[in-house]
């Protein structure tokens, strides 16, 4: 239902629908991303091919992952 030019709707019930989804996220921006990313054990991987060993390979992606995530975020 369309509010009249000049009133104000009262939107409590869409914020109350919303808020668990708003919260979830602002916990995910404020400790969540921290926690995840200092429970990431290295990895180490040999590469007989080049034998070089390539560490924290899992760590790069995650953290490209994210700053993608974030920059689509913001723009």
């Amino acid at each position: 239902m369309a509010a009249k030019p000049g009133s104000n709707p009262d939107f409590g019930a869409l914020r109350e629908l919303f808020k668990p989804h708003i919260e979830s996220f602002d916990h995910m921006i404020d400790t969540g991303l921290d926690t995840m990313l200092r429970h990431i054990k290295p990895v180490e991987i040999f590469d007989s091919f080049t034998s070089t060993k390539l560490r924290d390979i899992l760590f790069y992606y995650i953290f490209q992952f994210f700053c993608s995530f974030l920059f689509h975020l913001i723009f």
